[in-house]
Order: C-alpha cells, then structure tokens, then sequence
C-alpha cells in the first residue's frame, strides 16, 4: 500500500500547540507507527499546492479571508493573537495544509 507523507505536513507552533486540542504532529505519530510494516510504502509529494492553485477553485471574496489572520485563527478555533504575525501563521500552519 501507498501511503504519502511529509514531514512538512506537521504543524508544529511550540508553546501554542497548547491553544488547539488539534494534534499537529499527527502525521509524523503515523509515520513512525507505520514505517515498520512491509506492506506500507511511503511517497512523498515533490511540493506543496500553490497559491495560484488555490486561487482557481475560491472566489475574490475567499482569496480575501484566506490572507485574513482573524478569519483563519477564528476557522481553526485559535484564540486571536495579536501580536501573532501573518508570515508565522502562513509558514507554520497554511504552508502544512499546503503540503498535506
């Protein structure tokens, strides 16, 4: 059996992994529960889904929200921070959803 993973699809925000019942790291628990078994072998994606690729499936309206860091906290039920800049949620949580 086929089986993608990498290990860029775990959300890892240190101390604030605390915030969200969600376990980012998931991926990575599956991964090493599962690497020792024959039948399994791992793939991996070259890269993440671009930006552009997002773009051709929600409209101006969603384009908006997704650069939006309230309306993203809010969708993935993360108390607002504010001083919580823009770039650290896009690389350590948008950019996993990417890749996964």
């Amino acid at each position: 059996m086929n089986i993608y993973y990498h290990s860029k699809y775990n959300v890892d925000l240190g101390f604030l992994n605390r915030l969200h019942p969600f376990d980012g790291l998931k991926f990575k628990k599956i991964h090493q529960a599962l690497q020792s078994l024959p039948a399994i072998k791992f793939k991996q994606p070259s890269s993440p889904i671009t930006e552009q690729q997002i773009n051709g499936f929600v409209d101006v309206s969603m384009r908006r929200s997704l650069k939006n860091k309230r309306f993203i906290l809010n969708a993935l039920e993360v108390p607002y921070i504010p001083l919580l800049p823009y770039f650290v949620i896009d690389n350590r949580i948008l950019l996993p959803m990417r890749w996964a």
